[in-house]
């Protein structure tokens, strides 16, 4: 389907309007002035219809559960986010999910066309289904979609939490300068997301990218996977936070700011200072072999990787750089937090949704 069609049919659906370009700019808190435009009548303009509907997020990781409510612009109007339990039943984790839906669709004053979920783990997207996930265990499988649309009556699309990051990244961040990146997302685990010619890269099942369960010592520890050596047992993000709290004899409430503390503290011990740098530089050969098998040296750190300071982005870059095998891409390399911080799959489980609209997968005139 051509974009025009596209368009056309939103129009016609209510959900857009095509006006003149000044219209569209006293419509925008964030309009052009004067000075910035080009003289004579301005191009015509897509903007959201006041008659638009809005879209249920819903991200659920492993430690909390977040429902969100976004325009079709991705802006938000509503946002909670809920602790999990640790050991939370399937049962009880569906109740809760149901409640917390619901809880959002009352809240809104706006009809809601669809439900984007996103999720740890393989994804069957065909049914909705989360079919395994690693550190999580007793939830999968999950039937997401059949749970929710039985009780909202909505369409409910369902994503890998790093591919939904990734396309928050497409339509709302990176994305809008650049075509080919690589979205990565630390925490518990690591998670990576290509997206070439500025569509995401997907496998069928759904399967964020498990960088983290590539292994980078054969005879290392045991990995809960079942292999050796994962990356994610030397970058976790609670493992390697707690090894600089132990070593400092401080607690630090995440790794952004133990890695702060080990590069700028004066008291910072020989220990604390190589572990931040045993962490940066297993970080950095974990990024380098993806962008040696794809090509692609421009990366989005994403989830709580995103929290890191300018100088840990920066020496990251550098590593990562001296390492890429290919001379002509080594100065191209770039490492840039996402745009959403660590609410990027948030966004993301919108984006599921929206990606459908945008790429004109969705037929509208079927939806609510």
């Amino acid at each position: 389907m051509t974009i025009s069609n596209i368009v056309n049919e939103m129009v016609g659906l209510g959900l857009v309007e095509v006006v003149p370009g000044d219209a569209a700019n006293s419509k925008s808190a964030a309009s052009d002035t004067a000075t910035q435009r080009s003289p004579g009548p301005q191009p015509e303009k897509i903007v959201l219809a006041p008659s638009a509907p809005n879209v249920l997020a819903i991200w659920l990781d492993k430690l909390h559960l977040t429902t969100s409510v976004f325009a079709l612009n991705g802006e938000p109007s509503y946002q909670v986010v809920q602790s999990l339990p640790a050991g939370i039943t399937r049962s009880d984790l569906i109740e809760k999910l149901l409640t917390a839906a619901e809880r959002a669709v009352n809240r809104t004053a706006k009809n809601i066309i669809g439900i984007g979920v996103a999720v740890p783990g393989i994804v069957n997207p065909a049914s909705g289904v989360l079919e395994q996930v690693i550190g999580f265990p007793g939830i999968a499988p999950l039937p997401l979609r059949s749970t929710l649309s039985e009780r909202l009556k909505l369409p409910v699309y369902v994503a890998n939490e790093i591919n939904a990051a990734a396309l928050d990244e497409i339509y709302f961040g990176y994305g809008r300068e650049q075509d080919n990146f690589i979205y990565i997302g630390l925490t518990k685990g690591v998670g990576a997301a290509i997206v070439s010619g500025n569509r995401l890269v997907q496998s069928n099942p759904d399967i964020g990218g498990e960088l983290g369960h590539i292994s980078i010592n054969f005879a290392g520890k045991l990995c809960e996977c079942g292999n050796r050596g994962c990356l994610e047992l030397y970058v976790s993000e609670p493992i390697v936070t707690a090894q600089i709290s132990a070593a400092a004899r401080c607690e630090f409430p995440d790794l952004a700011s133990a890695l702060t503390y080990a590069r700028q503290s004066t008291l910072a011990n020989v220990t604390v200072r190589k572990l931040r740098w045993d962490f940066l530089s297993k970080l950095a050969i974990g990024i380098t072999n993806i962008c040696n098998i794809t090509g692609i040296v421009k990366i989005v750190l994403g989830h709580n990787a995103s929290l890191f300071d300018a100088a840990e982005m920066a020496e990251l870059q550098d590593l990562v750089s001296q390492r890429i095998i290919f001379d002509q891409l080594r100065s191209a390399v770039e490492i840039i937090p996402s745009e959403h911080r660590t609410m990027s799959s948030a966004h993301g489980a919108a984006c599921i949704l929206l990606d459908d609209i945008f790429r004109g997968r969705l037929d509208l005139s079927k939806t609510p």
